[in-house]
């Protein structure tokens, strides 16, 4: 069995504090990023990024190009949007060396559209922790939901 530890938005206390527990115990993880932040106070470098990917094994999956961008969430963009955006966050892996096959749901939001997009650029979809409750989009499932899905909900 295999568990998936995933860190979204790549905020700089999942480097500081995360990564060496991890590191301590010889487990890897999934970094998720905002891109436009990258490097802003609070959130992790690229170097930083790049170091456990390189150094420990951790993976840099796809999550947003920009906060505004992660706040719309992939349904409630176009085809046109979405398909943007996909191509744009592959293109910034691949410029920095990271390859991965793993997309992160902004919000923990999808729609049978855009997972169809989804799925022509990226082989595996994550699902993560929705809001709470009283802030929580209408298409976020968590675990008690009816129809909930996995947090490893497809692969190609």
């Amino acid at each position: 069995m295999s568990s998936a530890l995933p860190f979204d938005d790549s905020y700089i206390g999942q480097y500081t504090n995360a990564r060496p527990k991890m590191d301590q115990y010889g487990y890897a993880g999934t970094l998720f990023p905002i891109t436009e932040i990258i490097g802003a106070t609070d959130w992790m470098t690229l170097d930083q990024m790049k170091k456990p990917y390189f150094n420990q094994g951790w993976e840099v999956g796809a999550h947003a190009t920009t906060a505004a961008t992660h706040s719309q969430s992939m349904n409630g963009m176009t085809s046109a949007e979405r398909q943007a955006e996909l191509r744009a966050l592959k293109g910034w892996q691949v410029a920095n060396g990271f390859q991965s096959d793993s997309f992160a749901w902004p919000n923990g939001t999808f729609d049978a559209v855009s997972v169809a997009d989804v799925q022509q650029v990226y082989a595996l979809g994550r699902i993560g922790g929705c809001r709470p409750p009283s802030n929580r989009s209408p298409h976020c499932r968590t675990a008690s939901s009816p129809g909930a899905l996995p947090s490893r909900h497809w692969t190609k």
